[in-house]
């Protein structure tokens, strides 16, 4: 083959390869993917490549055997109110609600409205712990109740929760990630794990 044409075809190859890279930035940075997955290349491989996010390389050097789900809870109008990371390994079982949002955090009592403060904007989102009752009920029908699941209500990395008062962890997205890292709560084989990713899916 001629070099030009080869060098014409490596050029295509790397403009299209950072085109995709450049679309799909915003869905990682920021976000929970990007605690997640050791780094963006990994994240940009398996999304669209491997089409399989349901591992790591970053979580597998921390707690092993590991499957991760995603689902996520909708509103009235199809908006996304909340996106639910699930982690299956041999340490414990952890769901995590993503919010998306980023700022000062105040719990309200009961189903009301929390509310998010940044720049002397506030914003009203609906309660993570509404949205996180109906996970308990997705989970509880979709994989059963034998093995205990832990919760976590996260936002982006960079929030303050001083006015949070939740009967579930409340922490940012680096945070849950650490804790699901250092739990080692055990008692789960490898079954468990692959019973659970199998009945999710």
């Amino acid at each position: 083959m001629d070099l030009t044409v080869l060098a014409a075809l490596v050029i295509v190859l790397i403009a299209f390869l950072v085109a995709r890279g450049v679309q799909l930035w915003p869905s990682y940075k920021g976000t929970i993917y990007q605690e997640l997955f050791s780094s963006f290349l990994e994240y940009f491989w398996r999304m669209r490549f491997q089409h399989d996010l349901s591992s790591s390389s970053y979580l597998k050097s921390k707690i092993g055997n590991h499957r991760i789900v995603y689902n996520a809870i909708l509103g009235k109008k199809g908006s996304k109110l909340a996106d639910f990371v699930t982690v299956f390994s041999e340490h414990g079982f952890v769901s995590i609600c993503s919010m998306p949002y980023k700022g000062d955090i105040s719990s309200s009592a009961g189903q009301g409205k929390w509310k998010v403060m940044q720049q002397g904007k506030t914003v009203r989102i609906p309660s993570p712990l509404v949205l996180m009752a109906q996970q308990k009920q997705f989970l509880s029908k979709t994989i059963g109740g034998d093995i205990p699941i832990n919760y976590v209500i996260a936002f982006q990395n960079g929030s303050t929760f001083e006015h949070v008062n939740s009967s579930i962890s409340v922490v940012t997205s680096k945070d849950a990630i650490e804790e699901l890292c250092n739990m080692r709560e055990g008692g789960v084989g490898p079954d468990e794990v692959n019973n659970a990713f199998e009945a999710f899916r």
